[in-house]
């Protein structure tokens, strides 16, 4: 949000209008050691304009400004998520265990890209609070993370040997599931958000409200648990390593 921040100030403090102005200003207030009174008084006129542009970006231009800024921030982020998606997708594929990784992967990357959609068209309603839409980027950000670990306990898994490779995969596969049932809460939790009415009452916004933040409680508890299982998962392998070089 940092960088979205940035991109609006400088859109609405660094145009032709502002720019050129100032600088024109600056260079005359120097010639006017030289020059005299008449370089003095273009420079403050000149300043005064610059500044003058900047007032009214901010007093007039600020929405236009702000929504372009947006978008471009909202696609470039856009960009780095796919690219980040996308490598996680090319290693679920490696895995030989299960498909369903593969598929609640897909199913989850369908489902948010169309629910950002339509939030960047307007065709969820504008009365809905902005945290049931941060609900919803965090169940997104849940599962996806969930995927990630799913991957690393199958990573570890293939150095294991026996049951304990066998407890592993099996361990990978009631994460999958649970990322299964998350991504099923997500797509009833999108559909309640898109269901609201154009005024919709406090009562019903209050029931969807909380229907999200069980489904984004219980998500991140599963997200927590397996992501202490892959720490656990990690420090045997530290263990094993130390031993084996002794």
């Amino acid at each position: 949000m940092n960088e979205l921040r940035k991109r609006i100030l400088l859109e609405l403090l660094v145009t032709p209008m502002t720019v050129i102005p100032i600088v024109f200003g600056v260079t005359t207030f120097m010639l006017s050691y030289v020059f005299g009174g008449m370089m003095a008084f273009l420079s403050f006129v000149s300043m005064l304009v610059g500044f003058g542009a900047m007032l009214t970006n901010f007093l007039f231009n600020m929405k236009a400004v702000s929504e372009r800024a947006v978008e471009q921030w909202r696609k470039k982020e856009q960009q780095k998520q796919d690219a980040e998606l996308n490598a996680l997708e090319l290693k679920l594929k490696r895995t030989t265990d299960t498909t369903d990784d593969e598929s609640h992967l897909i199913n989850l990357r369908e489902l948010y890209r169309q629910f950002c959609d339509d939030v960047a068209a307007r065709r969820i309603s504008e009365h809905t609070p902005p945290d049931m839409l941060d609900h919803i980027d965090q169940m997104f950000k849940a599962c996806v993370h969930s995927l990630e670990e799913s991957y690393d306990i199958y990573r570890t898994a293939q150095k294991m040997k026996g049951d304990l490779k066998k407890n592993m995969l099996k361990q990978r596969k009631d994460t999958i599931d649970s990322v299964g049932k998350s991504v099923a809460e997500m797509s009833s939790a999108i559909n309640e958000v898109r269901s609201l009415k154009l005024k919709a009452n406090n009562k019903e916004l209050d029931q969807i409200r909380k229907n999200l933040k069980r489904s984004l409680s219980i998500c991140q508890n599963r997200d927590q648990a397996y992501s202490e299982l892959s720490d656990d998962m990690d420090r045997f392998e530290e263990y094993e390593k130390e031993y084996d070089s002794k």
